[in-house]
């Protein structure tokens, strides 16, 4: 059955082959067919689509902001809303400042300005609500990592029901299309290769810009493996800081998937990650120091086991 234009009118009893109809209509709108107009952004009333109506989720974490400076990638990457702020030190004119060079879009540049503080560490705290589109993950609901130092006590925290990997890095794991029942997305290749991987390559970029390397599209199904694309590009949310930044520091994730971790989404999906953020900060849970291996799992991070910590 193919797209066909209804009408109704008031009261008017409809039959079943008219329902099907609707049901084709809705699905070749859904899917983009070839000859069937998409929805376009004049379609669509004034605040058509209300706070509502858009899936979004919370993350919340704690950066340790040196003298050297720092940065942090925002879990929800440039779709997404955040409030911060510098904590105190000693020191009279401690503050956070933006900065630490062209930090990349969706990375957060933080400066340490505390002139009268003799180079020691800031934290700054950021809340954040972003559009999520891609659960569910290899791992998860919820994703922990930490930065440890060389005594085990916490420097950073990111809390959130995504990874980093997931709105960071080459690979757009957002779906545009579902085809039989199956998420997937149209990426256009130019001698093989993704726009971002052209864009390494003056000789190729040269022949896309004057027409003579043409794209062909590429259908591909967003699979738990293809979520995890760039898991090895942004394994943890401090990757762009310099080397001298993880001197004497450890990179963790906590293990996803335990009941503990279920249970600690619950308290994120009812109210914010930054309460999860707070009971890690406030000692309420306890970590294994043995490694565990994942099947799967992102590059210079070691995943520990937690545990809670009962009165």
């Amino acid at each position: 059955m193919a797209y066909s234009f209804q009408t109704f009118t008031l009261n008017q009893v409809l039959t079943a082959a008219q329902m099907n109809q609707v049901e084709v209509n809705i699905r070749d709108h859904r899917h983009n067919v070839s000859g069937v107009a998409s929805i376009q952004e004049g379609d669509l009333a004034a605040a058509a689509v209300d706070q509502s109506s858009l899936k979004t989720t919370t993350a919340s974490g704690t950066t340790s902001v040196p003298s050297t400076g720092t940065t942090v990638s925002l879990t929800g990457g440039t779709y997404s809303w955040w409030t911060g702020a510098g904590g105190a030190a000693s020191g009279i004119d401690n503050f956070v400042v933006w900065g630490n060079g062209d930090a990349a879009a969706g990375i957060l540049g933080l400066v340490n300005a505390d002139v009268a503080n003799d180079g020691e560490s800031i934290d700054f705290y950021r809340d954040e609500r972003y559009i999520q589109a891609s659960p569910p993950y290899t791992h998860g609901p919820l994703f922990v990592f930490l930065m440890l130092d060389a005594s085990g006590n916490i420097v950073n925290i990111e809390v959130a029901p995504d990874p980093p990997w997931a709105y960071h890095g080459p690979t757009n794991i957002t779906p545009e299309v579902t085809i039989d029942g199956k998420p997937c997305r149209r990426v256009a290749l130019y001698d093989g290769k993704t726009m971002l991987e052209v864009l390494k390559e003056r000789t190729l970029l040269d022949a896309v810009l004057d027409g003579s390397e043409v794209p062909v599209e590429e259908l591909r199904e967003i699979t738990l493996a293809y979520k995890d694309s760039d898991m090895n590009v942004v394994p943890h949310h401090w990757v762009y800081n310099r080397p001298e930044y993880f001197t004497g520091r450890t990179v963790v994730m906590l293990e996803p998937g335990t009941a503990l971790m279920d249970k600690l989404y619950t308290i994120l999906k009812e109210s914010h990650a930054h309460d999860v953020r707070d009971l890690i900060n406030a000692s309420y849970l306890t970590f294994d120091n043995s490694p565990i291996l994942l099947p799967t799992q992102p590059q210079g991070v070691q995943v520990i086991k937690a545990t809670w910590r009962k009165v």
